[in-house]
């Protein structure tokens, strides 16, 4: 799935590396590493040297974009997700050990408790988080209640996160995946905080809402793309079925977007100095919807 664009290709400088983003001078892929932004989209490393002796010939000096991310020897390669995935698929098998079934969860809300072990005890919901228990807000993403369940959600968080976090780096996609589960949790909360919550759909929801978001700020037109279409289907599954937190879903979308926009609108900040503004505020945020959180458990 490509987001600026309906194709997929690889990076020209680094052929291992698949991309969905080109280049707006020249029109060729580019990876994580070869992205420098500009006025208009982002521009590959060629082309910025070549404008740059241009307006140096012009000035007398030069100028360099700012770019998406420092260079890491962590980018390009989608190292976080695949983590992501697999803690979530070695906790779901440890859940389903301890409650002796791969299909459900036993729930037991008349004495305060629900399921078995690690389960029982990384669920997101509002008595425990507001009893000091606040890596509850976390936790929960991590966890998931049947096989169905855990099956959807890592297949998304695979096809999405591998793409956002090669396009992206992995210090800039664990921001907004962070900020989108801690979004998510916020909205369950907000919703129903007496209710047990688990999945990792709102950090699912999150990654599709940065990816409109990053799409709109490379210039690209999110028709183009798949992900529209699977944001609106998803949108409309949260509304249809039962069991379903409308709130973690609806919070994780927002914050992922949020996060998403403040990292890489253009026009909000330029320079490369001032890159650091955005992580520092990215960063405020994700600070502030922890402590909404705790104040949601409460109520």
């Amino acid at each position: 799935m490509s987001f600026p664009h309906s194709g997929q290709g690889s990076c020209y400088r680094h052929p291992d590396r698949p991309s969905g983003l080109r280049c707006q001078r020249c029109d060729r892929y580019i990876c994580a590493n070869c992205q420098f932004l500009a006025s208009v989209g982002y521009h590959c490393p060629e082309c910025v040297v070549k404008m740059a002796r241009g307006r140096a010939s012009a000035s007398g000096r030069r100028r360099r974009p700012a770019r998406i991310g420092t260079a890491s020897p962590w980018q390009g390669r989608p190292l976080l997700t695949a983590a992501l995935v697999l803690s979530n698929l070695v906790l779901f098998l440890i859940t389903q050990v301890q409650s002796r079934s791969v299909f459900s969860i036993r729930v037991t809300f008349g004495q305060l408790r629900f399921g078995e072990g690690v389960w029982a005890s990384g669920a997101t919901w509002g008595l425990p988080i507001d009893g000091g228990e606040w890596w509850r807000l976390i936790s929960g993403a991590f966890l998931h209640a049947n096989l169905l369940h855990v099956g959807f959600n890592m297949l998304l968080l695979w096809l999405l996160g591998r793409e956002l976090e090669q396009m992206l780096g992995t210090p800039r996609f664990g921001l907004i995946y962070l900020a989108s589960v801690l979004a998510g949790s916020l909205g369950a909360l907000i919703h129903n905080p007496a209710v047990p919550t688990v999945g990792a759909s709102g950090g699912v929801f999150g990654l599709m809402g940065a990816a409109v978001a990053v799409q709109k700020a490379s210039g690209g037109r999110i028709r183009d793309s798949g992900i529209l279409g699977l944001l609106i289907l998803n949108l409309i599954t949260t509304f249809a079925f039962p069991n379903i937190s409308v709130g973690g879903h609806i919070g994780g979308l927002l914050g992922g977007a949020l996060v998403s926009w403040v990292l890489f609108r253009q026009k909000m900040f330029t320079s490369r100095a001032q890159d650091i503004l955005k992580l520092a505020l990215a960063v405020g945020i994700i600070t502030g919807l922890f402590f909404a959180g705790l104040w949601a458990a409460s109520r």
